[in-house]
């Protein structure tokens, strides 16, 4: 190099070094806690709408990794759903030995033990626990934060809420042409026309049940694919069919719909039961077929 040779400066070396691009979400992604859009945010920062980290949402859709209020309403709603049941089939024996005490003693005199009213008491009890059931399952199809959005329209648990709403309204139809039926002796033409209404409620009543088994169990096996739990995914697949036939079909051989409910119930508890385990431990519960992560 000569003297006064202007010197050659290597840019690299003169500029200021500049921090590398934070790497950022680059698909629509929810946030797992309040369903906030993390497109374009850095992964190493914060929702900018609940304060959750954006790399908490971009774990997987484990049930492990979703949001604590979510596997609260989950669970809140399953063991309503469950404890429910166990009341409805409850009452249903101790309204068969109360009939069959009643009967054996030749009926009572007093007023209060009239037909009516004993019939009146089955249908708002009755109607009281459905109510009951039916907020338990609004509570256990409540949408994942973590899918707000991007579920499909066609996801079960939409369809499964319909479902249970129009079930509802069949069940509001039956105790109300119960009390009407009581209150109104019919005869004649009117009486035959209240016993189609009554047989199409019924009938819509099975249908109805057949389709909420089905989609429940398609429900249950998406949930289960979260745990996940190969028990449930192989066990729902064939309850997808078997607890329709039973409960209608199954009719025939009396204990069909009994024992379709044994299955559905013993299913949902299972799952509840990693519900249970993984709000406590972070963890599935530690049952066979249980893949641990």
């Amino acid at each position: 190099m000569h003297p006064g040779e202007p010197v050659a400066h290597d840019p690299a070396e003169s500029s200021p070094a500049r921090a590398p691009a934070p790497d950022i979400v680059l698909r629509h992604q929810p946030c797992t806690r309040c369903s906030y859009n993390l497109y374009g945010l850095p992964i190493d920062g914060s929702c900018p709408e609940c304060g959750n980290a954006v790399s908490l949402s971009l774990r997987g859709d484990f049930l492990q990794h979703a949001s604590p209020e979510y596997l609260s309403t989950l669970r809140s709603g399953l063991t309503t759903v469950l404890y429910t049941i166990l009341a409805m089939v409850a009452m249903s024996i101790l309204g068969v030995l109360f009939l069959a005490i009643f009967a054996a003693l030749g009926g009572l005199n007093a007023q209060w033990f009239s037909s009516r009213n004993i019939e009146s008491l089955s249908g708002l009890v009755s109607l009281a626990l459905y109510g009951i059931l039916f907020a338990g399952y609004l509570k256990l199809t409540a949408v994942d934060p973590g899918y707000q959005g991007i579920e499909k329209p066609s996801n079960s648990r939409r369809t499964l809420r319909a479902i249970v709403l129009a079930q509802a309204f069949i069940k509001a139809c039956e105790v109300g042409l119960t009390f009407f039926v009581s209150a109104n002796i019919q005869t004649g033409n009117a009486g035959l026309s209240f016993g189609i209404f009554s047989g199409v409620i019924g009938l819509a009543g099975y249908i109805l049940w057949a389709a909420h088994l089905y989609v429940m169990m398609r429900y249950v096996r998406w949930l289960g694919g979260r745990v996940p739990d190969q028990h449930i995914l192989r066990r729902t697949r064939t309850y997808m069919w078997l607890l329709p036939v039973l409960s209608t079909v199954g009719v025939m051989i009396a204990i069909g719909p009994l024992v379709a409910l044994i299955l559905y119930w013993n299913i949902l508890e299972r799952f509840r039961k990693h519900l249970v385990a993984i709000q406590s431990t972070g963890l599935p519960a530690a049952l066979k077929g249980v893949s641990q992560y």
